[in-house]
């Protein structure tokens, strides 16, 4: 019973976030079986704090059904504009985020779309032929997922002042947290990319990088060509 509310109150979620029709029928289904019995889980999923495009997410599932082929502007995370077309394979959650994974047929290849990224997404009239792109396994689904990372990782250390005690918490472990009389010293292991160092920019004055000299260097030239667009000022 325990499992089944599990299941429900994850259905439920979901179901307030993209009102699927299937989800829902699954949700009455698990509703009705012995609904009286029910105990409370002890786990709750909420995802109603993130928003998303209702309108793109009917559409791919309308394409996923129909065996449609997808058409959509796609802009990456490198801000370079492209016109995609693509035959769609799984819509995927993770981190926050609704991804479109699908054969993209100029690319020929596997891609993950951020479906807040994707414009004038259309369903083309063609139907798609699965044989037209490589079946996934289960383990190939979960690589793609969950790619490993080559880059090497570098030890950094960061100087938080306490203004920013809540949300240092919230990106590194109570080990990697060491309190300081002025402030947290954070000494971690990261992958240095463009998503890091834009967190760590996040915390604005509150953050100091005390090494290595590279994302020193890194975060003083983005600073100082913020600055530069004030110089008339």
């Amino acid at each position: 019973v325990a499992e089944q509310q599990f299941i429900l109150n994850i259905s439920n979620n979901i179901n307030n976030m993209i009102n699927n029709p299937t989800i829902n029928l699954l949700a009455q289904k698990l509703t009705s079986y012995q609904p009286n019995s029910l105990i409370k889980s002890h786990y709750y999923f909420d995802f109603n704090s993130w928003d998303i495009n209702t309108a793109h997410f009917k559409k791919i599932e309308r394409a996923l059904m129909k065996e449609k082929l997808l058409c959509f502007t796609y802009l990456s995370n490198k801000n370079e504009v492209s016109q995609r077309i693509v035959i769609p394979d799984i819509l995927v959650f993770k981190v926050n985020a609704w991804y479109l994974l699908g054969f993209c047929t100029i690319k020929n290849d596997y891609r993950f779309f951020k479906l807040s990224r994707i414009r004038g997404l259309t369903a083309d009239d063609q139907n798609f032929e699965t044989k037209h792109a490589p079946s996934l396994s289960t383990e190939s689904l979960e690589k793609l997922i969950n790619p490993s990372i080559s880059k090497s990782e570098e030890t950094i250390k960061l100087l938080f002042s306490l203004d920013a005690v809540a949300k240092v918490y919230d990106h590194f472990t109570e080990t990697e947290i060491q309190q300081q009389a002025t402030g947290l010293l954070v000494t971690s292991q990261k992958h240095i990319n463009i998503e890091f160092i834009y967190l760590i920019l996040s915390f604005g004055q509150n953050v100091k990088v005390i090494s290595p000299p590279t994302l020193q260097h890194q975060i003083k030239a983005i600073l100082l060509k913020n600055l530069a667009q004030y110089d008339s000022l």
